[in-house]
């Protein structure tokens, strides 16, 4: 550290001297006397520049004090080495926050992209297109949002295809029991003085079509609570013939309308456990 060091005996003489110019000489200086008299084991005296370390040289047994260490050096160099460490760590800060920065915008883009890709797709979506699908690649995070969002648009897909074969269903299995309603009003209205009896029998078959009606559409709104492919079945004891005499005669009218011919034949009658609203959608159909 370029500093001086200086030995005394018990009698204050400087017996050494790092540069030879003090040897001879007394030193009478109170932080020594100190030492001398075994007041103090080390002084340490700084000042902006300078730092005095002061310290007892003890006999073998460390009982009596034989002589004193005066070391003087300059923190000029210390302090210097400080200012350029500290100018040192401040540019590695600033390289640090730098790099920290490129690093945060570059990965913050292989999240924001993707992100963007989602977006569009949940565009997409809104406008009715349920086809699109999102493959995400990198993050572990991203690859999940990924297969959510596919599985969310395959939910949806198969919510759209439900809907439509609903609607679907509705409008083919309503139309008869609508179309064979309107045939047995429209003959009761086309004749101006019908007798009672034909009046009685004609509202009691759109009365009959009209309960038809109503048990068509609860086991078709059952279709929505469930499964499409799956509903629950009302099955009860059920005479076949005269069943299928029942939906011969609401569909005669209008296989009428369209010069067609409906028999029916019965070697022997014939009992069955069936749901009849879905057995007469099949007959029917």
């Amino acid at each position: 550290y370029g500093g001086r060091i200086m030995i005394l005996n018990s009698d204050l003489y400087i017996m050494r001297d790092t540069y030879g110019l003090e040897e001879g000489k007394v030193m009478v200086a109170p932080d020594v006397i100190k030492c001398i008299e075994g007041k103090e084991i080390r002084i340490v005296n700084q000042t902006a520049n300078n730092i005095e370390i002061i310290m007892p040289v003890l006999s073998s047994a460390k009982k009596t004090v034989s002589g004193v260490i005066v070391m003087n050096f300059s923190s000029t160099n210390l302090v210097k080495m400080f200012d350029e460490m500290a100018s040192v760590s401040q540019t590695m800060l600033v390289v640090l926050g730098i790099v920290i920065l490129v690093v945060a915008i570059f990965y913050s883009k292989q999240v924001v992209v993707p992100l963007k890709k989602v977006n569009v797709a949940i565009d997409h979506i809104t406008d009715g297109y349920l086809d699109d699908t999102v493959e995400l690649a990198g993050f572990n995070e991203l690859e999940d949002i990924s297969e959510s969002f596919n599985q969310m648009t395959a939910m949806l897909h198969n919510l759209e295809d439900a809907r439509q074969e609903f609607v679907s269903n509705v409008s083919h299995e309503l139309k008869t029991p609508i179309t064979s309603i309107k045939v047995l009003a429209d003959s009761l209205i086309m004749q101006d003085e019908a007798p009672v009896e034909m009046y009685r029998e004609f509202m009691g078959d759109i009365n009959d079509e009209l309960e038809r009606l109503t048990k068509i559409i609860n086991d078709l709104l059952s279709l929505v609570k469930m499964d499409k492919n799956a509903s629950t079945m009302a099955v009860e004891e059920v005479n076949v013939n005269e069943f299928l005499e029942t939906i011969l005669k609401r569909l005669r009218p209008i296989a009428d309308m369209r010069n067609i011919e409906l028999t029916y034949e019965s070697l022997r009658p014939v009992n069955a456990q069936i749901d009849p609203v879905k057995m007469s959608m099949a007959f029917s159909n």
